[in-house]
């Protein structure tokens, strides 16, 4: 279906017009899909609350400045994510491609945020994050 209609994959019993899943694979246990730049929580409510389970949601699209994590469990969505002002904590050394944040040299800016987000606390969210 994503192939014939490029709108990605929706489960049948997901009641929503948009937030497709693309290139959809599981490794480890891990589901991994692409969504269209912004995480598509409506979509992955529904199909944990079809399969009565929960969820750990991890997203990230860097170039607008997107970074988080979202968990779901008995019916209660919590999140932590990057502000805009995190941004500012780190640079980037262009020349060696590298990013320096609290007098520590990293190779990836990935390092970076989970530190950040350690630091951060889970807070109640409503599905319309």
């Amino acid at each position: 279906m994503e192939t014939r209609t490029m709108h990605g994959q929706l489960p049948s019993f997901v009641n929503e017009q948009r937030g497709w899943l693309f290139e959809i694979d599981m490794e480890d246990e891990i589901l991994h899909y692409q969504t269209k730049w912004a995480p598509n929580l409506s979509v992955i409510k529904q199909v944990a609350d079809h399969f009565k389970c929960g969820f750990h949601y991890t997203y990230d699209e860097p170039g607008m400045q997107l970074f988080g994590e979202i968990s779901y469990r008995e019916g209660v969505l919590k999140a932590c994510w990057m502000e805009n002002t995190d941004y500012d904590l780190f640079e980037m050394d262009e020349e060696n491609l590298t990013y320096t944040f609290e007098g520590k040299v990293y190779e990836s800016e990935y390092d970076i945020f989970e530190i950040i987000l350690e630091r951060k606390e889970e807070v109640v969210i409503d599905e319309n994050f």
